[in-house]
């Protein structure tokens, strides 16, 4: 009973804050097994803050266009901040070149690691990247 109140409790604080997180397990044996579809909430104390945020490169082919809008992403970020596994969330593609764009950037900021009883852990978090034209 207790668990499931947190659970949803923590749903519920991640959802009020706009962040959504995820941890691996840290089990290598569940690990082993686990996909990034595999996984399971667990508190953290800390998570990860951009220390780094590189801007996309907005395609010329996408400007032409007139394309815009939001590409939705999962990242992985490791135990030393960096963005381990970066990927579109399915359902969230945007266009291919611009999806690419973010896919490129995300992978080059760096955070501050998630942690958990003080010790830096793997999360996985969701990240917005915003492609906007100038008004002119």
């Amino acid at each position: 009973m207790r668990r499931t109140w947190f659970i949803a409790a923590a749903c519920a604080l991640l959802a009020w804050t706009g962040v959504a997180a995820a941890q691996e397990p840290t089990d290598e044996g569940a690990r082993m097994g686990a996909t990034e579809d595999s996984l399971y909430f667990e508190a953290v104390d800390d998570l990860p803050k951009v220390v780094k945020q590189v801007p996309p490169r907005y395609p010329e082919t996408a400007r032409k266009r007139g394309q815009q809008g939001t590409v939705f992403l999962r990242a992985l970020v490791n135990k030393r901040g960096r963005p381990a596994k970066v990927s579109v969330i399915p359902g969230k593609e945007l266009a291919p070149d611009l999806d690419k764009a973010a896919v490129n950037a995300v992978r080059q900021w760096e955070f501050t690691p998630a942690k958990a009883k003080g010790k830096p852990v793997e999360i996985y978090i969701t990240i917005p990247v915003a492609f906007r034209l100038a008004d002119k």
